[in-house]
């Protein structure tokens, strides 16, 4: 069932509200318009498990060719049909979590199997640095990263099929992106990072 945007906003409000440190909205269909609200929320918590969004970076596609909508909550009511929440700016939700993100109490952030490519992995690699530049003097910091299943590289193998054609082709992009990831993982002294199957040899 799809759900209007007001419900998913009253949904958010809530949580914030309860100053829950913790979420789960693994495989909800989370896209860049519902992606956007919740980030505007997460400054308080501390994990955020955001696992099998295809839709998160706006360019999951169903088998039929068709854009999903942006988010399917069964456990949220349908309100508005109009306020139905579409996909729109394809990285706008992921641009507005990673510029929020260094300013948040994050602790954990796992986006495993989210189909994002490497420029949403570079964009991720600056808000960690910038997380931890802003929080060195506080004891915590972003511990634990998971990005399992994401095609960041160009060695994808049956994965190829997640990225789109410009990002199947920038190896060089993707490898950017990675050492980019690595590198402000060092910096911002992450002790856990998961990246199983990234396309990364």
């Amino acid at each position: 069932m799809a759900i209007a945007i007001s419900s998913w906003k009253s949904f958010c409000s809530t949580l914030q509200d309860l100053k829950t440190e913790a979420i789960s909205l693994n495989a909800c269909d989370v896209g860049p318009t519902a992606l956007s609200v919740f980030a505007m929320i997460c400054n308080a918590l501390k994990k955020i498990d955001l696992d099998n969004n295809p839709a998160l970076a706006g360019k999951w596609r169903d088998m039929r060719g068709m854009a999903d909508l942006d988010l399917q909550l069964p456990m949220l009511p349908l309100i508005e049909q109009t306020e139905l929440v579409q996909l729109h700016e394809a990285e706008s939700g992921w641009e507005v979590l990673c510029t929020l993100l260094p300013a948040a109490s994050v602790l954990e952030l796992t986006v495993r199997h989210c189909k994002l490519g490497p420029r949403q992995i570079s964009r991720l690699a600056q808000a960690i640095r910038s997380s931890a530049k802003r929080r060195q003097h506080e004891s915590e910091c972003i511990s634990h990263i998971a990005i399992c299943g994401n095609p960041v590289g160009s060695g994808l193998g049956d994965y190829t099929g997640l990225c789109d054609a410009s990002e199947r082709s920038a190896e060089a992009q993707g490898n950017a992106a990675w050492h980019e990831l690595c590198d402000a993982l060092q910096y911002a002294d992450v002790a856990h990072m998961s990246a199983a199957k990234v396309g990364m040899d």
